[in-house]
């Protein structure tokens, strides 16, 4: 029987991504959207150390290896005429409180970059993951990458966003909007999650072959 792994997270299209990160690996893997999260206070001063925190967090409420990620949207010319107000790692809580809807996130995060112009437009995405069990941290890793573009207009799929609105506003270098991208795509523009992937599985399946010896 196939060892579990939590998928640390109640943002359905963060679930989605660590699910594709994770399958294949040798687990059973188990949503936590229907679950109420564990405390964490993501006070760390990096995506690296609260992705930590999470993990270590869902591992230990739940008693069972986790998997959690912490990402955000870097904006350099944004966050340095408005330090205080934003940073990659305050992407969600520099946008609204818990129950904001994600156009209401996208456009906040516009009406804050409304008077940055061309260059100054330009944003990139950081991503974190990390392994726990039962508290314990495993592995964690952090990449950068995807320079891209501050859209001037939030432009969601028409299935929605379902928790991923970063990707309405955000261009790739030809234009496109990040939800319109390919795998293939998203790899050529080094796309945090595309390099994470290498690290995180290695571990995983280290992991679900030690556990069946």
């Amino acid at each position: 029987m196939a060892q579990r792994l939590l998928l640390a997270t109640t943002n359905p299209a963060k679930a989605a991504l660590l699910r594709r990160l994770c399958d294949g690996t040798g687990f059973a893997l188990a949503d936590a959207s229907e679950t109420a999260p564990p405390a964490v206070a993501e006070t760390a001063n990096s995506h690296l150390a609260i992705a930590v925190q999470k993990a270590a967090a869902w591992s230990r409420a739940r008693g069972c290896l986790a998997v959690a990620s912490d990402g955000g949207i870097a904006i350099p010319a944004l966050e340095a005429v408005a330090p205080r107000a934003w940073e990659s790692r305050l992407t969600k809580r520099a946008t609204g409180e818990e129950g904001v809807s994600d156009l209401q996130r996208a456009q906040r995060l516009l009406r804050l970059a409304r008077d940055l112009r061309g260059a100054q437009r330009a944003a990139s995405r950081v991503e974190a993951v990390a392994v726990a069990r039962g508290g314990a941290l495993l592995g964690a890793w952090q990449a950068a990458g995807f320079q891209g573009t501050l859209a001037e207009d939030a432009q969601p799929p028409r299935c929605g966003t379902n928790g991923a609105w970063v990707e309405s506003v955000l261009l790739a270098p030809d234009g496109r909007r990040y939800w319109q991208l390919t795998s293939d795509d998203l790899a050529a523009y080094d796309e945090p999650w595309q390099t994470l992937a290498a690290p995180v599985r290695a571990l995983l399946l280290r992991l679900a072959e030690a556990g069946e010896r």
